[in-house]
């Protein structure tokens, strides 16, 4: 009879400790979406607007909207009004220290694998008068 395998637990990242569960599923309900992880990808190489990104994953701005807001809510983004647009980044300093952590660790997985490298390659054509 074969023995149950151990967990290295060296081998496993330590994450921030953090105050309730809803944190944790705040944050993977954040990252456990396609079009959410290429939103990411995009605004950890630039800033941009709702129609910048609606332009570049092809989805209307109403969707892109509703994915930016749960991005927003489990802390990954900010955001800030240019005139009569909102403009989206990465978080430089989320409260949520799960999230904190997984930023960096979906930045270190995105520049890894290059899943998404067509997506940066348009970002350097878009133009917000054009695009907007």
């Amino acid at each position: 009879m074969n023995s149950p395998k151990t967990i290295q637990t060296d081998t496993i990242p330590e994450t921030p400790e953090i105050s309730t569960p809803d944190d944790y599923f705040a944050t993977f309900k954040a990252i456990s979406d396609h079009t959410r992880l290429r939103i990411l990808n995009l605004l950890f190489h630039r800033e941009l607007f709702v129609c910048e990104i609606s332009g570049l994953i092809q989805h209307c701005d109403s969707t892109i909207s509703a994915h930016l807001a749960i991005l927003r809510d489990a802390g990954f983004i900010i955001s800030e009004r240019d005139g009569r647009w909102v403009k989206y980044r990465i978080n430089p300093q989320p409260t949520n220290p799960f999230t904190k952590h997984m930023l960096r660790l979906l930045k270190q997985w995105l520049d890894h694998y290059h899943f998404y490298e067509q997506d940066i390659k348009a970002t350097e054509n878009i133009n917000v008068r054009h695009t907007c």
